[in-house]
């Protein structure tokens, strides 16, 4: 057992040491690399990757979002576009009900390579919306959804329904089907 440790232990140096090695080469050749793992924000830049699927269009999307101190202030997204290797490569943007976006919604081109767009979206109300992003590459779309906190960022539950107490005394809210 002390040897099969020791040997799974030489294997897992080994390849840290070459991965340190392989990342060192493609940042000093100026190539893109992943900088931060999905979700999370990446080092030193504000920004954060989104998820991607494995089987959706690859294009790794990296987003930023200013702060708004309330309804009607112009909230600035910031989003980075890498990996695009198709030509007819496009995005288009949705957002929630209450969130108005100050962008064409219509397919925009994204050029080869890597690139920038920075637009803005204005809330009619306080709380948590959110602006779906959707890339399409090599016949392949994939969807992700940016969250925009407004005011104090509390999510909002729409107005139709009717809360009703059940017979264990929680609220239940009632919505008509339509």
């Amino acid at each position: 057992m002390t040897n099969l440790f020791h040997l799974d232990h030489l294997v897992a140096r080994a390849f840290c040491a070459a991965l340190a090695a392989s990342t060192s080469i493609s940042c000093a050749a100026g190539l893109p690399t992943l900088v931060a793992a999905p979700g999370q924000p990446a080092t030193g830049a504000g920004f954060i990757t989104a998820v991607q699927k494995s089987n959706g269009s690859r294009v790794v999307v990296r987003y930023k979002v200013s702060s708004a101190s309330g309804a009607g202030v112009p909230v600035t997204v910031n989003l980075t576009f890498g990996a695009v290797n198709d030509a007819a490569a496009n995005v288009r943007f949705t957002s929630d009900a209450g969130l108005r976006l100050i962008a064409s919604q219509a397919p925009m081109p994204l050029p080869m390579g890597s690139s920038e767009l920075d637009f803005q979206a204005v809330s009619e109300s306080d709380g948590l919306f959110y602006i779906n992003v959707f890339t399409t590459q090599n016949g392949a779309t994939s969807a992700m959804s940016i969250p925009v906190a407004v005011g104090n960022g509390k999510p909002r539950l729409d107005a139709m329904g009717v809360t009703k107490p059940s017979t264990a005394g929680e609220k239940i809210i009632s919505i008509p089907v339509r």
